[in-house]
């Protein structure tokens, strides 16, 4: 009931708030909070008086952050004053499902969860229909209903990119390069202030516009973006590359030291919007086999030396030691499918598991490589456990199963017997690298995890899954000492942390 009359309320059991500032165009829900708390600090209150037993259920944006203000202004138990949070997002979530699968809407699950709002996100690991996960539900054809990314997905010759802050101190030195390597896929950049100007490269000449606006509007079309801004810009920046180009699908973020919010709502605009988020703290990504390099300088300046096409691909958390393990792995006549730097920020929003589910449907890559930090969130929750290689989309040909296709190891820190004369080669971030003859020496090496998978080149059939030492293993880490190694590998790689 509208209008200023308190009294209508008088005696009521429960009262539904849908009073607060109007969202203007631009603006987020979050953006309405101080606004509309003011106004609930007022109005709670008054509410009580007419209805001292009634319970309160919030509509009023954001509704999730109103619920606490009014519960705490009016000193109500929990139980009291309720939001509909994110229950109107997941029955739409559900919807979707259901009609994309084809099947009654009693048997989807799935949920949306966070704050209802910018920052809310699908928990996809978790839906199903009936008891089948999503990602695994098949068609009467046997063809999975919902997408597979595929590693060879992430950086393709069909990718056109355009770049924030194109003329600053790093892009300068690095998007040249990259755009050379990758034959072109620059579109356009902006540098604010700057627009009309143009980044030189060997291929051409690369514009440079005021916004994203402007070269949209000026007939240019991408589906890629990459950030280099500062901390305190680069949500915006995202924002705006979602916001004016419907065509955006992947953001490549460069940016280091993101404030933790704005990487939460970050990665809630990305998944609302359908795109993929690489970083932040990134070097971006590089595919060996079509040279496209997006959002870095993976491979430095001469990346045609250290990404040679081959059939390992490789995720690392340092960007430096991205380009570091694929010069070692080409040394040892190796090359590479796709490069992924992940980066460090506190929000890595293409993991391990990310990476996991990848792999396993690239028909290009044989093996994986993770340089990663042991011990961690994101790589326990990494399953290296699907059917490999995928089936061939095409033909429908492939085997059914096959050992895990990843090389993993966690290794020591920096510093601990480093003067060991066999203690081999890696130093970098902290952590280093054995060699074989080191490990078979010594058996109180620390704990390190080896995910393998026959058929590379270099190893023996029937590498498997392995731990050493499974009694040190730090807690949390999945382990346990069941499986062993059935042959050892042809050689000393073993390159992962």
């Amino acid at each position: 009931m509208g209008g200023s009359d308190m009294s209508v309320l008088k005696d009521s059991s429960v009262i539904v708030i849908t009073a607060g500032a109007r969202q203007k165009p631009g603006q987020s829900r979050m953006d309405l909070a101080a606004q509309n708390a003011s106004i609930m600090a007022k109005l709670v209150p008054q509410m009580l008086e007419q209805a001292p037993d009634a319970v309160l259920v919030m509509v009023t944006n954001p509704c999730d952050v109103l619920t606490v203000v009014a519960q705490q202004v009016s000193g109500l138990p929990v139980g009291r004053v309720l939001s509909t949070g994110t229950l109107l997002d997941t029955s739409r979530l559900r919807w979707a499902i259901a009609q994309r699968a084809g099947v009654s809407l009693s048997n989807v699950h799935a949920a949306m969860m966070g704050e209802h709002g910018d920052t809310e996100f699908a928990l996809w690991s978790s839906a199903t229909i009936a008891q089948i996960p999503i990602r695994d539900w098949t068609n009467p054809d046997g063809e999975r209903v919902f997408s597979e990314q595929s590693l060879a997905q992430i950086a393709t010759r069909d990718d056109r990119v355009c770049v924030l802050n194109i003329l600053g101190g790093e892009s300068s030195e690095v998007t040249p390069v990259g755009h050379a390597w990758s034959g072109g896929n620059v579109v356009f950049g902006t540098s604010p202030g700057k627009g009309g100007s143009h980044m030189p490269t060997n291929l051409g000449d690369i514009p440079v516009y005021n916004n994203v606006l402007e070269g949209l509007a000026d007939g240019h079309r991408f589906n890629a973006g990459v950030v280099y801004l500062p901390p305190a810009a680069a949500r915006h920046g995202v924002g705006e590359l979602i916001r004016v180009n419907p065509e955006m699908r992947k953001i490549f973020i460069v940016t280091e030291k993101i404030p933790a919010h704005d990487a939460r709502e970050i990665r809630a605009m990305a998944q609302s919007n359908g795109v993929d988020i690489f970083g932040a703290n990134s070097l971006g990504v590089a595919d060996s086999w079509n040279h496209i390099r997006i959002g870095g300088a993976l491979g430095g300046n001469t990346p045609e030396e250290a990404l040679r096409k081959g059939s390992i691909a490789l995720l690392s958390n340092s960007g430096n030691f991205t380009t570091t393990i694929a010069t070692y792995l080409r040394m040892a006549g190796w090359g590479t499918t796709t490069l992924i730097s992940s980066g460090k920020d506190v929000y890595i929003h293409y993991a391990a598991p990310e990476f996991a589910f990848a792999l396993a449907n690239d028909m290009r890559s044989k093996a994986g490589v993770l340089y990663v930090e042991p011990g961690g969130y994101y790589e326990l929750d990494a399953e290296f456990e699907r059917t490999w290689p995928p089936v061939n989309a095409e033909t429908k040909a492939g085997p059914a199963e096959r050992t895990d296709p990843v090389v993993s190891r966690f290794v020591p820190r920096h510093g601990e017997e480093m003067d060991h004369p066999e203690l081999r080669v890696f130093v970098h971030g902290g952590l280093f690298l054995r060699t074989r003859d080191y490990e078979e020496r010594h058996a109180d090496l620390p704990p390190f995890l080896v995910l393998g998978g026959a058929g590379i080149d270099g190893f023996e059939d029937g590498f498997e899954i392995r731990f050493t030492n499974p009694n040190r293993l730090h807690p949390g880490q999945p382990g346990g000492g069941k499986l062993t190694r059935a042959n050892p590998c042809a050689n000393s790689l073993h390159v992962d942390t």
